[in-house]
């Protein structure tokens, strides 16, 4: 894809803030990168906001002896004994 030509307004306390920062021919490069690292962080924003909206997979009013952090650590600790020793297979039903 090329490159295209726009005309924008800058405000012009901005814009001796800017160069006084950045040399006079850099100020292309430095719009660009600021650009891209604005949409980088509105796609981030915008993913974080749809799967914040997503439900968990996992329902934990089934499970009452999953409350806490805890509690999961010391069952996967369990499961894993359980499968290294032979006596189940983790992947089946209660």
């Amino acid at each position: 894809m090329g490159d295209k030509l726009i005309t924008i307004r800058i405000p012009e306390g901005l814009l001796t803030e800017m160069d006084s920062h950045v040399f006079e021919g850099d100020r292309n490069s430095f719009i660009i990168d600021l650009v891209r690292q604005e949409l980088d962080r509105l796609k981030r924003l915008r993913k974080k906001k749809v799967t914040g909206k997503k439900k968990s997979v996992f329902v934990d009013t089934g499970y009452p002896e999953l409350k806490t952090l805890e509690d999961i650590t010391n069952w996967a600790k369990k499961r894993r004994a359980e499968f290294a020793a032979g006596k189940k297979d983790p992947h089946s039903e209660k």
